[in-house]
C-alpha cells in the first residue's frame, strides 16, 4: 500500500525551529467537515506569518522593529502510538457545536509533542477563539492548544481572506504573547502586552493606518501588529520574537521539547523516509537549506521513475529512471501543494506531498 507523507515546512530556509502539528476537525453538520485542502491552506497562511515575505509592506515607523520568527509549522506524520497520519484527525461529534468547553478538546495528542489545532463548528463563547497562554496551559494541560472556527481556517472553503490571520495571532498566543492591549495600564483605558518594543494601545478592530489613540505619544497606532484584531497584520517585532524564543526553551507547559531532534524524529517532522521499496531499500525526502527545495535520495539498489503534479492532479513534471539523488526546487512554483510520484521498475507507486510557501 503507498504511503503518504505531508511535508509541510520542514527545516527549510533556516528556521530556528520546527513544530510538529495535528489538525482535529470535529464536526457535527457537513459544512464543518472542511477539506484537507481548506486545512492545509491554514498551515500554509501560519507558515507564512511566521516566516513572514510581507515585512516589505509594513508601514513606517513600524518597519524598523518587524522582523520574521523564522519558526515553521509541519503537519505530523507520525501519530502518537508510532502509525504514520496526515496529521488531519476528524471526529464527527455534538461537541463540533460547543468549541471552547473542556469536553470540546477532544483525543488532545501529547502537547509535549504535538501543537494540537481543534478546528469546529461553532463556539460556545463567540466569535472569537481562546488560548491558553503556556503559563494557563501549564495547569490544564488538557486543553493545551488553539480552538478556533472553521471559517477562520485558511482561506478558502468556509473561510475567507479577512480571517487568513487569525491562525497567526492564535498561535502566537499559544507561544506567549498577548494582545497588544491586553494587559491594563493602571489609571487609564491604554493597555499593554509587557513586550518593550510594541507600544500601549487601544482595542481596535480597524485599520487606520497612521491614526494615533494617544497611547503611545504621537506614535501610530500599531495595527498591523498580528497580535491585534485589525485586518491588516503583517508583522511581528524583534522583542516579540525573543519573548517567543525564550518561551520555547522553557519547559513551561513543555515548549522545549516540541521542537527537540527527537521529538521530530518521533513525530515525523525531521527528515523522512518512505519506506515499502521492495528488498528493504527506500527512499528519502529531505528539506533542504532554502525555501521550497528537497533531495530525494535514491535507494542504491534500484532506479525509481518520478513526476511532479499539481493538488488538482495535472503532470508538471517527469523524471524517468533516476538512480541518483535528485534535487526538487519548486522555488519559482505558486504556493499550494504538489505531489511528488515516484514508481518502482515492478509499477509499485509511493508518492509525498510538498507544500510549496
Amino acid at each position: 500500500m503507498p504511503l503518504t507523507l505531508c511535508l509541510f515546512a520542514g527545516i527549510a530556509r533556516g528556521q530556528a525551529f520546527t513544530i510538529p502539528v495535528v489538525v482535529h476537525v470535529l464536526w457535527s453538520s457537513p459544512i464543518a467537515n472542511i477539506s484537507d485542502f481548506q486545512v492545509m491552506d491554514g498551515l500554509n497562511i501560519l507558515n507564512q506569518g511566521f516566516n513572514s515575505d510581507t515585512l516589505h509592506h509594513v508601514d513606517p515607523p513600524y518597519d524598523a522593529l518587524a522582523t520574521s520568527m523564522d519558526i515553521s509549522f509541519c503537519l505530523a506524520t507520525v501519530a502518537p502510538d508510532g502509525t504514520p497520519t496526515t496529521g488531519i484527525d476528524r471526529i464527527q461529534t455534538p461537541q463540533a457545536t460547543h468549541g471552547g468547553i473542556p469536553a470540546s478538546y477532544m483525543n488532545q495528542w501529547p502537547p509535549d509533542r504535538y501543537f494540537n489545532i481543534w478546528v469546529v463548528q461553532n463556539l460556545e463563547f463567540g466569535v472569537f477563539p481562546g488560548t491558553l497562554l503556556p503559563a494557563e496551559a501549564d495547569t490544564a494541560p488538557a486543553m493545551d492548544g488553539v480552538m478556533m472556527m472553521h471559517d477562520m481556517m485558511g482561506t478558502i472553503g468556509t473561510s475567507t481572506q479577512l480571517h487568513g490571520p487569525e491562525i497567526i495571532l492564535q498561535t502566537g498566543r499559544y507561544l506567549g504573547l498577548k494582545l497588544l492591549w491586553e494587559m491594563p495600564i493602571a489609571g487609564g483605558p491604554c493597555g499593554d502586552d509587557g513586550i518593550a518594543d510594541t507600544p500601549p494601545m487601544l482595542l481596535t478592530l480597524d485599520c487606520d493606518l497612521g491614526s494615533t489613540d494617544g497611547c503611545a505619544g504621537n506614535l501610530p497606532a500599531m495595527v498591523e501588529n498580528y497580535m491585534t484584531y485589525s485586518y491588516c497584520q503583517r508583522m511581528f517585532t524583534s522583542g516579540q520574537r525573543d519573548f517567543v524564543y525564550a518561551m520555547l526553551n522553557s519547559p513551561l507547559a513543555q515548549r522545549n521539547n516540541l521542537w527537540t531532534a527527537a521529538n521530530l524524529a518521533l513525530s515525523g517532522c525531521g527528515p523522512q523516509a518512505v519506506e515499502g521499496l521492495s528488498g528493504n531499500q527506500q527512499f528519502e525526502v529531505l528539506p533542504q537549506p532554502g525555501w521550497n527545495r528537497w533531495t530525494v535520495a535514491m535507494p542504491a539498489s534500484q532506479s525509481l521513475s518520478l513526476c511532479l503534479l499539481d493538488a488538482g492532479g495535472q503532470l508538471l513534471r517527469t523524471w524517468p529512471s533516476q538512480s541518483s539523488n535528485l534535487i526538487i526546487d519548486l522555488a519559482n512554483m505558486a504556493p499550494g501543494m504538489y505531489v511528488l510520484k515516484a514508481m518502482q521498475q515492478d509499477g509499485t507507486l509511493h508518492w509525498a506531498k510538498l507544500m510549496c510557501h
